[in-house]
């Protein structure tokens, strides 16, 4: 390449023996309809009919949940790794895929998931490997399944909706072992530059780097020796780095196929989400750099971390320091709560550390403190939670055995179609000497919702596209973060320009006022700095107006924010005080635990649907709902319970069937448990 420069990884080479693929071969053309059988569940209709050569299904949810299958026997044993393929179309709303495996027995299921799968018109090939299929249920109770005896192919309702969805061209292949756990670092590079340079090695040290000429292009080439898997992949610069470069890979060096390409770096330490990827070749392609550069490190990490967004997060915290990330990225455990207000469809979780998630799958909140010239996280500090009055869901986070303590609260305003979210930060020095504090707000796409969650919403990792500073508002995606407190600096960044954390940790702000992320992944800061004398407080807030019905008043000062924080706690004593309980001293903590769960009841509820959560189960179960309304009722809170039956019992099939559970797909008609029995226990209670 003229001007640039060439570097190759030189890895031994494996036997041919090892890596040789089996010939893809075709299972079914979909082109013989008697080959497959389809079914449904109730409420549900499937039709299948050949069109084309292609196999043909109409799929009808009839406003509600569920799902149809198509089903064929197939006799086929696994080698130890391999690869399916099929072609799909179809004009259905995004609904979920799955791809499932069943045994001699037929009752072990294992499964591949591609949830809100956006069927286009256009053929779409979807490869599923042998690292996505997992065991799903059945008396095995899991393994390795090494014998396929039928397959299915599952449409299960997202948004549901009617349409037509077309099959075709079924095909299998065996694939060479690939090692898929251990990161892969270059051991040894020989350079072949333009120039007349002598030739250079770079080994896996990070303290030696790759200098990359000034001015031109650059393409760094490494051949892994045989296929190997990766899942993402870690680039460390030294000193001057480009701002723009992409990773290629190849499977034979001459075709390349782009996988990830890199805009405005910050030059320090990027991390690329990209995806699971089985290669032997990768070329980083850098645009010239004015000054030059130098690459410390490449490493690619293990290829179960490219189906995992959340294990790339995880990676930046390991590489970070302690408390820049949230404890649930370092593979501890995080407690947390909810805020909310009665039957509101929005809710907000919170932390122990302090932490907001203000959007279901989006954004949170994150505090951190500088005193001085110390940065100051919740791994610092002495963390305290509780709730205002001891019993009611307005969570109260205090950091003390710190420079400065601060105190965050958490409350609603309003009613269910008209709440708005407020958080208060109060700062105060506990030292007998005047401080020089600063509270730092980080924006980030970190769920409060862990990682390790996976119903309904995906844990962790959360999604956020665009941020914007306007006058004292930040908007965040859809979101509106009103600063009635304007700090003395703020600024937002996207992913590849340095995610908050380093700014951070080198005592700045992000210069841009504005971002949008195609990664979805944006981030900011805001900086409020405050000089404290001995006992001294101040007091910082943010509202989020949660709908459109939402108002703030023109001009919110720190008494209306107290009076608005004490009508919430006065809302929340009478809704929690229908009842008396009487028992032998002390019953003060049961007290304070009943009316808590009562209140956390009324905020988890949507309009009239009881449910047991915010996130992940935010759906009604009639057997939860039974129960709850049953403790309700006992303790003289009835309004809920007549609203949750006037809602649910429309759900009732014709048959007289009650759904197992309802949510806004509809009314779920998959058998669980006594499901009639406990319609008409609750019926009968109330």
């Amino acid at each position: 390449m003229r001007g640039g420069l060439l570097l190759a990884l030189l890895v031994p080479l494996v036997p041919a023996s090892s890596v040789r693929a089996q010939t893809p071969r075709l299972l079914d053309g979909f082109d013989r309809v008697g080959q497959w059988t389809a079914y449904a569940s109730d409420g549900v209709s499937i039709v299948l009919t050949s069109d084309h050569r292609a196999l043909r299904a109409d799929i009808d949810y009839h406003g509600g949940a569920g799902y149809a299958v198509i089903h064929r026997p197939l006799d086929l044993p696994l080698p130890d790794n391999y690869v399916f393929r099929f072609k799909i179309r179809g004009t259905l709303p995004s609904n979920t895929v799955e791809f499932k495996l069943l045994d001699e027995s037929g009752d072990n299921v294992w499964w591949s998931q591609r949830r809100n799968f956006p069927f286009d018109t256009a053929w779409t090939e979807i490869e599923i490997p042998r690292r996505e299929i997992s065991f799903a249920w059945g008396p095995a109770g899991g393994g390795v399944l090494h014998h396929v005896a039928a397959l299915e192919v599952a449409i299960t309702a997202g948004k549901g909706g009617k349409g037509t969805v077309w099959f075709d061209s079924l095909g299998f292949a065996e694939r060479p072992f690939i090692d898929t756990t251990t990161p892969i670092r270059p051991a040894r590079v020989a350079a072949r530059p333009s120039s007349r340079d002598a030739a250079r090695a770079m080994d896996a040290d990070t303290t030696t780097a790759w200098p990359i000429p000034a001015g031109v292009a650059a393409e760094l080439t490494f051949d892994l020796g045989h296929l190997r898997g990766f899942g993402a992949a870690r680039v460390a610069w030294a000193n001057r780095a480009p701002s723009h470069y992409s990773l290629a890979v190849s499977d034979d060096g001459r075709r390349w196929r782009a996988i990830y390409q890199v805009t405005g770096s910050d030059g320090d330490r990027d991390y690329l989400f990209t995806g699971p990827q089985e290669t032997r070749w990768v070329r980083l392609k850098i645009e010239p750099v004015a000054g030059g550069g130098s690459l410390r490190e490449l490493t690619l990490l293990p290829l179960s971390v490219g189906g995992d967004s959340n294990r790339v997060v995880e990676q930046m915290a390991r590489d970070a320091a302690p408390g820049l990330f949230p404890r649930s990225f370092t593979g501890s455990l995080g407690f947390w709560t909810i805020v909310g207000a009665d039957g509101d469809t929005r809710e907000a979780l919170v932390e122990e550390s302090g932490r907001v998630e203000v959007k279901a799958a989006g954004f949170s909140l994150e505090p951190f403190l500088r005193v001085g010239s110390a940065l100051v996280s919740w791994h610092d500090v002495s963390l305290h939670d509780s709730l205002a009055d001891g019993r009611l869901p307005i969570p109260i986070v205090t950091w003390s055995d710190a420079p400065a303590e601060l105190e965050t609260s958490v409350w609603t305003s309003g009613g269910p179609d008209s709440s708005t979210l407020l958080v208060r930060y109060r700062v105060t020095n506990r030292q007998d000497s005047t401080i020089a504090a600063q509270l730092l707000l980080a924006v980030r796409p970190l769920q409060v919702n862990p990682p390790s969650q996976f119903l309904n919403i995906r844990g962790g990792l959360g999604r956020l596209s665009r941020l914007a500073l306007l006058g004292d508002t930040l908007l965040a995606d859809s979101e509106r973060v009103v600063l009635l407190d304007s700090p003395e600096a703020a600024g937002v960044s996207a992913f590849d320009q340095g995610d908050v954390s380093r700014y951070l940790t080198e005592g700045r702000v992000p210069a841009l006022r504005a971002v949008t992320d195609p990664r979805q992944l944006a981030s900011g800061l805001l900086e409020y700095s405050m000089a404290l004398a001995p006992g001294e407080s101040r007091t910082i807030a943010l509202a989020v107006p949660w709908h459109e019905g939402s108002r703030l008043p023109s001009h919110p000062d720190s008494s209306w924010l107290a009076a608005s924080q004490a009508r919430a706690a006065a809302d929340w004593r009478q809704k929690t005080a229908g009842f008396v309980l009487d028992g032998p001293a002390p019953v003060e903590t049961l007290e304070q635990t009943v009316r808590a769960s009562v209140g956390y009841i009324l905020v988890n509820r949507d309009a009239a649907a009881i449910q047991p959560g915010s996130r992940a189960y935010a759906r009604s179960w009639i057997r939860d709902a039974a129960l709850t309304s049953s403790a309700l009722l006992r303790l003289n809170v009835v309004q809920p319970v007549h609203e949750f039956l006037q809602w649910f019992a429309p759900y009732q099939f014709a048959s007289g069937k009650i759904p197992c559970c309802v949510d806004h797909r509809g009314a779920d008609p998959i058998a669980e448990n006594d499901s009639q029995g406990e319609f008409i226990y609750l019926a009968a209670e109330y």
